[in-house]
């Protein structure tokens, strides 16, 4: 699992983010939250993935490439289609290879 460096927070979570990547990147169960992923299957744009499902030992997570965190499916839902939007304003298409061009990294660094 690699986190996108300007990894985006919904407002709702902000001060518990820390925590919660931490448990994530441990395996730990969470009971809440969501996580909006780069999609690997060539088809969808993006995977919005219960926080709850990472916690299974056989979960493949190794391919995820975690762009934001939500409390809630809805609030990950709304922010995937807002992208959307602003890459087709940008680029004419939606390339998400490119809106998400930087860094990526094994962790997350809150400081």
């Amino acid at each position: 699992m690699v986190w996108y460096e300007n990894l985006f927070i919904s407002n709702s979570i902000e001060k518990k983010a820390h925590k919660i990547v931490k448990k994530i990147t441990r395996g730990s169960f969470i009971n809440h939250g969501y996580l909006m992923c780069l999609s690997t299957n060539g088809t969808d744009l993006f995977e919005i993935i219960s926080a709850r499902e990472l916690a299974q030992k056989h979960y493949p997570k190794d391919h995820l490439q975690v762009v934001g965190i939500f409390a809630t499916w809805d609030e990950a839902v709304m922010h995937a289609g807002a992208v959307v939007q602003e890459c087709i304003q940008l680029y004419g298409k939606t390339d998400l290879k490119q809106y998400y061009q930087g860094s990526w990294r094994d962790s997350f660094d809150f400081s």
